[in-house]
This record gives C-alpha cells, structure tokens and sequence, in this order.
C-alpha cells in the first residue's frame, strides 16, 4: 500500500508511538498520588505552604507585580499574573504530587507537594 509517499510501515510506526503515547498518558494519570499541599515560592523564598483541600485565593508578590493564585477542589491554578504571556494561566490547574506552574517572568512557582517534611529526597548506599 503505498499512497502519495506513505508506506504501511510509516503508518504503523505512527500508530505505534501514538498509542505508547496514550498509555503513558494514561498510567501517569491513574499512578500519580493526589499531592495534599500546595508550596508557593517567590523566587528562592518559600512564601507559604497550604493544604490542597482547604479553597483560598492567595496574593503572591514577584518582581513583576502580584500573581494571584487559586486552591479550589483539591486543585491549584493561577488565575491572574502581572507577566504578558500569561502561559501560567493557560496551564490551568493542578492537583496531583509533582505538579507544577511557572510564572516564569514573574519568579512564581507553585508546586503539589506530599505534606510531609521529609527533607532526605533520596538515599544511595
């Protein structure tokens, strides 16, 4: 089968990375814990951490100007930003362990996070 230079191999190489692809997806969505706090930094500063499950609306101030952040149903999202891409706002929302939203311009992050203070992340013998 060839059609205008496709080969049934170039389809099937296309249709094998596409569903590797979604089953990534799919177990990163269904293995990922849920994260149970939010960490919210301004640039190397730790400015507050808060419990995911508890919705707050928190002001966060950059070089830039003040980013406004949203905990609403156990998810985390950045609903306004002084930068003029606004790509952390276009990220949408968070909720699970690892997550993460830049306001690069701005120097804010905000990160999901487990809750606990275990401060060793890894440990080689």
């Amino acid at each position: 089968m060839k059609l205008s230079g496709i080969t049934k191999a170039d389809v099937t190489v296309v249709i094998t990375i596409t569903l590797s692809s979604l089953a990534l997806f799919v177990a990163f969505q269904l293995f990922t814990p849920a994260g149970s706090t939010v960490e919210i930094r301004s640039g190397d500063d730790l400015i507050i951490r808060h419990p995911l499950e508890e919705d707050r609306i928190i002001e966060i101030n950059g070089p830039l100007g003040t980013a406004i952040v949203e905990i609403s149903d156990n998810h985390v999202r950045v609903v306004a930003a002084p930068c003029n891409d606004k790509t952390c706002i276009h990220m949408g929302s968070i909720g699970r362990l690892g997550g993460v939203l830049v306001c690069m311009p701005n120097r804010v992050w905000v990160t999901v996070v487990s809750g606990k203070n275990d401060s060793v992340d890894a440990m080689t013998r």
